[in-house]
């Protein structure tokens, strides 16, 4: 079984980006369309790490951290979190760390900022 990577994103576009970004990971990403949904899909035990976007309709990207931390389940609130993010405000790394964001990129991302993140988590494919 491969590990799993969660992409949370309301953007299928994004979503997709992020996938081409990611190609050549011996992982299988999950994919989301809210935070939400992704809370329905988290407790996998197979997932080693969630990207998600901060600016969702419904619930926004620190929440949703906020949401996995508090978690009871020690596999589920140990999940390292990437947040992405468009959103200029001033407070939000501040507020995203307070969270227990792990890492943090502002978009638009590149794939090498990215896969500097996350190849850690995954081994590299052929």
């Amino acid at each position: 079984m491969l590990p799993k990577l969660l992409l949370v994103d309301d953007s299928h576009t994004a979503r997709s980006l992020v996938r081409v970004f990611l190609m050549g990971l011996k992982c299988e990403i999950l994919e989301a369309g809210s935070a939400e949904e992704a809370l329905g899909l988290i407790s996998d035990p197979a997932i080693r790490l969630v990207v998600a976007d901060n600016t969702m309709t419904g619930m926004d990207g620190v929440t949703f951290t906020q949401k996995v931390r508090a978690d009871l389940r020690d596999n589920v609130r140990q999940l390292p979190i990437v947040l992405l993010t468009g959103d200029a405000a001033a407070d939000l790394p501040m507020r995203a760390r307070t969270a227990g964001v792990t890492a943090f990129l502002n978009k638009p991302v590149t794939s090498q900022a990215l896969r500097r993140i996350v190849e850690p988590y995954f081994p590299k494919g052929p």
